[in-house]
């Protein structure tokens, strides 16, 4: 009857595994959110590359958040009516 009993490893081993499951599912969802972000801001970057406002002369600087472009002009004020 001699059935052998085993030890438990000590909580420092046991979590080692745990810890790294959460942290693998946040980057998951980190790279997930990056993607879809990367994505819509491309999409705003090439439907809106041509568009400054009508500004004559405009210089187009890409602005992060939120994603648009940003546009300086060196004469003041849209053209048109």
């Amino acid at each position: 009857m001699g059935v052998p009993m085993h030890r438990r490893p000590p909580l420092r081993e046991r979590t080692v595994g745990t810890t790294w499951r959460t942290f693998r599912s946040f980057l998951s969802i980190v790279l997930v959110l990056a993607i879809i972000y990367a994505l819509v801001s491309a999409g705003v970057a090439i439907t809106t590359a041509d568009t400054c406002n009508g500004q004559l002369r405009a210089d187009k600087e890409w602005q992060y958040f939120p994603p648009k472009w940003k546009c300086t002009s060196s004469f003041p004020g849209p053209i048109g009516p």
